[in-house]
């Protein structure tokens, strides 16, 4: 906590809003966006180990978060505060930062992908930020920090041997795939049990909740584009950016439509985001194909 407190005195009004906006770059939502761009656009080959990269590490931070049940700083000690527009992006529990955890798993991605020198540096100094704005905001300890990055960064390196070697049978991808699924359930399992025993609340559950929808919904999303859809990311600018902008807007109509109309109960919560996972992943590829924004593997 005396670090958190000596980059308190540091505070300036221009700061807090730069470091809030470079936060906002570390958020799951930003992250689900960047794959999103690069599953439909760039590289599926890649966006395969992004993905495995960002939702295993997000679950195990996620388990981590309900098993320790760490509060957050100002809550371990009262005389601290935090950044006050900061205490919105900081739901649930402290330890460890998933800030951190999305942005290490997602930007060293980005930094393997990319070989040239300024793009990997850019990479490596929005990581460093990121880690940096949410100990600066008051969000997170630096335990809760460096032990989120450690967790994306592991995982992508773990899967780092994967996108590099995958071929495009499918014969590689089933038992990651089925991986992602169970492990998703063993978080939903663990998150719907300690809410129902009262163990944690609904504001502590239910980014664990999401985490493990989402990643439900890109696994079975994934099965079928490997099975059946087999879509290109060739094509014109044109075609590239309605693809991206059905998936986007498709997910915020997903996301905040069906939270007013169906509110914030934990099935929602659940069958919500595992939708946007599959929407993004499966029905906009599907749409795509349909409508000429994109062709199958065969036929590009």
């Amino acid at each position: 906590m005396a670090f958190l407190h000596l980059l308190a005195e540091l505070r300036t009004p221009a700061l807090n809003s730069l470091m809030s906006a470079v936060s906002f770059l570390g958020t799951p939502h930003f992250a689900i966006g960047i794959i999103a761009f690069f599953y439909l656009c760039i590289s599926k080959k890649f966006s395969y180990g992004l993905i495995f990269s960002y939702c295993f590490s997000g679950i195990i931070s996620q388990g981590l978060k309900l098993f320790f049940r760490v509060p957050r700083p100002w809550n371990l000690d009262t005389t601290f505060q935090p950044v006050g527009s900061a205490v919105s992006t900081a739901g649930g529990y402290s330890f460890p930062s998933v800030h951190s955890q999305s942005a290490a798993s997602v930007y060293s991605a980005l930094f393997i992908y990319y070989k040239k020198k300024p793009l990997r540096f850019v990479f490596i100094l929005l990581a460093v930020l990121i880690l940096f704005s949410r100990m600066y905001l008051g969000c997170h300890t630096p335990l809760d920090v460096g032990v989120g990055g450690l967790i994306g960064l592991s995982a992508c390196l773990l899967f780092l041997p994967y996108w590099k070697n995958m071929d495009s049978s499918g014969r590689n991808d089933g038992v990651l795939i089925f991986f992602l699924a169970a492990f998703s359930m063993i978080l939903l399992f663990l998150a719907v049990s300690f809410f129902g025993n009262g163990t944690v609340d609904y504001d502590n559950v239910k980014d664990s909740l999401s985490t493990s929808g989402l990643s439900i919904g890109f696994a079975l999303a994934l099965i079928w584009e490997r099975r059946s859809l087999k879509f290109s990311v060739r094509g014109t600018l044109l075609q590239k950016t309605l693809r991206f902008l059905i998936a986007f807007a498709g997910a915020l109509v997903i996301l905040y439509a069906v939270k007013r109309i169906g509110g914030t109960s934990v099935p929602v919560t659940i069958i919500r985001y595992a939708f946007t996972g599959f929407w993004m992943l499966g029905i906009t590829p599907a749409i795509a194909l349909k409508t000429g924004l994109c062709f199958r593997e065969t036929e590009a």
